[in-house]
């Protein structure tokens, strides 16, 4: 009966109520906090030529792929996947950190607004495109001018909608 989720009641409320027995099932089967309080976790280095390490990934990607109807990967295309992405990350993020700094340098020297750049990259194509920003169109309320990058400070007094 009553309204769930929806309103409606009936097939919503007993999703929900089998949610949460399901929820307190997995609650129960956790350890008590007192023993896990010396635990510590330590990060691992991903090896692609580590079996394990492909087997675990391969397993979460299989979930995930099974999950949304994508096409399940074996291990030889998860290992040769791997070893293309950790590659990439490391170019991708150097090439960004790069452009960012080279816009950093312009924000300190207090260089004018046309000397900036958006920076458009694709690596696969390889693609580098590069553009001026544009200024933000300035609004006026109530004698107030601000921009879509104004600050509004709110000192604590109680606002209403």
């Amino acid at each position: 009966g009553g309204g769930g989720r929806g309103g409606g009641g009936g097939e919503e409320d007993d999703d929900e109520a089998d949610d949460n027995r399901q929820m307190s099932g997995f609650a129960k089967m956790l350890p008590p906090a007192a023993s896990v309080s010396g635990v510590s976790v330590v990060p691992i280095e991903f090896d692609k030529d580590a079996d394990a390490h492909i087997d675990y990934v391969t397993a979460c990607s299989n979930l995930r792929a099974s999950n949304y109807n994508i096409a399940h990967a074996d291990k030889h295309n998860t290992k040769l996947i791997a070893g293309k992405i950790i590659p990439a990350i490391a170019t991708s993020t150097s090439l960004v950190t790069g452009l960012v700094c080279l816009e950093l340098y312009k924000l300190v020297q207090k260089k004018p607004l046309e000397s900036f750049k958006n920076g458009f990259v694709n690596l696969a194509l390889p693609f580098f495109g590069f553009s001026e920003p544009l200024k933000a169109p300035e609004r006026t309320y109530k004698d107030q001018v601000w921009n879509l990058w104004s600050r509004f400070d709110i000192d604590g007094k109680t606002m209403t909608l």
